[in-house]
């Protein structure tokens, strides 16, 4: 499992070890808050081709997702509704760290 505190919140991934139809890996992710608030699914994607992705390359594109959801909801779009709206509020609050974070992750992955 691949994690990262953010504040008040754990965030993570994990292989689920399953594959969809096309054969893509699927990773569950889950944001866990310390009231104990969470959010989880088992809908995180990797790519049909190539090496399977890491857990920390998956976390990294739940980053890239939820900024993108954020983004969205504050400009309009329609990624708004990529995740539920308790954890936008959430996330929202700190959204400069989790670009950042997705970022630097990116760029450490290469």
């Amino acid at each position: 499992m691949a994690s990262i505190r953010i504040e008040d919140a754990t965030v993570s991934v994990e292989d689920s070890t399953q594959a969809d139809r096309e054969g893509r890996p699927v990773f569950e992710w889950t944001v866990s808050l310390d009231s104990g608030e969470s959010w989880s699914a088992t809908d995180l994607k990797g790519p049909a081709c190539g090496a399977e992705p890491s857990e920390e390359e998956m976390l990294a594109t739940l980053l890239v997702f939820l900024g993108a959801a954020i983004e969205a909801r504050e400009y309009g779009g329609e990624n708004e509704d990529l995740f539920p709206a308790e954890l936008l509020d959430w996330a929202a609050q700190y959204s400069d760290e989790i670009a950042m974070l997705a970022f630097e992750m990116e760029e450490a992955q290469g």
